[in-house]
């Protein structure tokens, strides 16, 4: 994941309720001793001692209490104490929001807004929104604003929106003034996403550093993600690693991975492999799927560790389920070639390759395409073989113009679909737009003959002279032809053919050192 994918995501999950930053409506006051009890868990998981916090949370949930319901669905959400697991997550909300809790309202909202361990629904989640943002959590209003202007489980409604908005705005204004690292981080979040405020990375930032300066783990972060950035201040790498560090320590599970990531490269703090793989470890200890896969590197490498491929290759699977695309293209590569201590195993490779694929990557598309062509370790199906290759053309990389490439040649060869001079000079088309020769060199036969696209001999000469001039020997030679004897409109030039075959010839064209044999025998005789 990119920083900009972490701010991105930071922003999107930024209004999963925490503790109240501005008092919704009045819940039975817990008992003297079960309110400190609550207090010293919140104050051990803001210091990120999150096992003791959890360890408290845990009986008084059992117990009902609706207020540790709802933190330790919050853990269990993170991963912060616990394990990652959203379904956990779910139960626990749902008995505190049975309770009338609005924290665990909001964040049960946001589960079934984002299908996380529940399947995802956007009526329910409006539903649980808006009993929280009627207790007046202003993270709830926020929430059902969004809702309203993006149309999610509601119709749109800009007039709604603009209401709830403004009642959020409210109360994270008057709670951040009044001191709430929490509101002031919400604020934060609103101007960074633009919603029912005008966006501003400047007044963003402002935010986020009140926040952090009071040890608000997630303002320490997202101040971190700025520094890296440079948005809404000048980028420096060392506050960025600073801030990072801040929040890592207090067990944060991202700033530990990015950390990592700089330890790795000597961005912002001085190179060391050891604190890398120590940082990723801490990470990837909590499901991290960045560290797993970077630690699983680094263990394949013996960086900053002992090697040792049997754990990397379970550090790399772990993030592969999970979705790391990078995992999933790097174990298809290994299972494919055998290599860094893994056995050669075609239907592995081909099953992650499958599952990169699935996730749109074009290099993972156009090889899922020729293992189903020539049927390795996949049953071979023509079908699927251009289904993936079409996905593959569709972007704009180079795995992309070899798919357009392949897709050409094989319309016009009527392998695997039927015969289409037409489809094929298309396809051509679009892969000699990126200057690939081959296209180029096969394109410029079809414009020059008329065949599935009108004749057009000016521009087949350009395509083959565009092939040559990026060295093809075959273009080379054939345009040294053109020119010998003047076909094709080039207009005949001696000269010009002696400095193509020449350079065809050089490059071991036997066939080009032929007819450059001929050529001078016969200026030999005219003479």
């Amino acid at each position: 994941m990119t920083v900009q994918k972490h701010l991105a995501a930071l922003t999107a999950a930024a209004f999963l309720a925490a503790a109240p930053c501005a008092a919704p409506a009045a819940a039975p006051a817990a008992p003297a001793a079960v309110q400190q009890q609550l207090d010293k868990a919140e104050t051990a998981f803001n210091a990120g001692r999150d096992a003791d916090a959890v360890a408290i949370w845990q009986p008084l949930a059992e117990t009902g209490n609706a207020q540790a319901q709802a933190r330790l669905g919050k853990a269990y959400y993170q991963g912060r104490g616990v394990l990652q697991d959203y379904a956990q997550a779910v139960q626990w909300f749902e008995k505190s929001a049975a309770q009338g809790n609005a924290l665990a309202q909001n964040n049960l909202g946001v589960m079934y807004y984002y299908g996380h361990g529940v399947a995802k629904d956007p009526a329910k989640s409006v539903q649980w929104m808006r009993k929280a943002a009627e207790q007046g959590l202003p993270q709830a209003q926020r929430n059902l604003g969004a809702d309203y202007e993006d149309g999610f489980g509601v119709a749109k409604d800009p007039r709604e929106a603009a209401k709830w908005y403004k009642k959020a705005l409210a109360g994270y204004e008057k709670a951040a003034a009044q001191g709430s690292a929490q509101a002031q981080f919400n604020l934060a979040m609103m101007y960074s996403g633009g919603r029912g405020v005008e966006k501003s990375d400047e007044k963003s930032f402002e935010w986020l550093e009140k926040a952090a300066r009071q040890g608000y783990t997630e303002a320490e972060y997202a101040l971190g993600l700025r520094y890296g950035l440079g948005r809404g201040v000048a980028k420096d790498d060392a506050q960025a690693a600073a801030w990072y560090r801040k929040a890592a320590e207090k067990g944060h599970t991202a700033a530990a991975g990015l950390l990592g990531s700089r330890y790795l490269t000597g961005n912002g703090v001085a190179k060391d492999d050891k604190q890398a793989a120590e940082w990723f470890a801490k990470a990837a200890a909590k499901g991290d799927a960045f560290a797993q896969y970077n630690l699983g590197l680094m263990y394949n490498l013996g960086r900053g560790v002992p090697q040792d491929r049997t754990r990397s290759i379970d550090l790399l699977t772990k993030a592969a389920e999970q979705g790391r695309l990078s995992a999933q293209y790097l174990l298809y590569s290994l299972y494919a070639q055998g290599r860094n201590g893994v056995p050669q195993d075609d239907k592995q490779a081909s099953y992650w390759l499958a599952k990169a694929a699935e996730q749109g990557d074009p290099r993972a598309e156009y090889n899922m395409a020729v293992r189903y062509r020539i049927g390795r370790g996949v049953e071979k199906d023509d079908a699927k073989a251009i289904e993936w290759l079409k996905k593959a053309a569709a972007h704009e990389t180079s795995a992309s113009v070899l798919a357009q490439y392949d897709l050409g040649s094989l319309y016009l060869k009527g392998e695997g679909v039927a015969q289409d001079d037409k489809q094929a000079a298309e396809w051509l088309e679009k892969a000699a737009g990126h200057d690939y020769i081959h296209a180029q060199k096969k394109l410029a036969a079809l414009v020059i003959t008329g065949t599935g696209t009108p004749q057009d001999t000016a521009k087949g000469m350009e395509l083959l002279r565009a092939a040559a001039e990026q060295g093809d020997a075959t273009s080379q030679t054939l345009l040294g032809m053109a020119y010998n004897t003047g076909l094709f409109g080039i207009g005949q030039d001696p000269a010009q053919a002696r400095v193509w075959l020449e350079k065809a010839a050089a490059q071991g064209s036997k066939e080009a050192r032929a007819y450059l044999e001929r050529v001078r025998d016969g200026q030999k005789t005219g003479e």
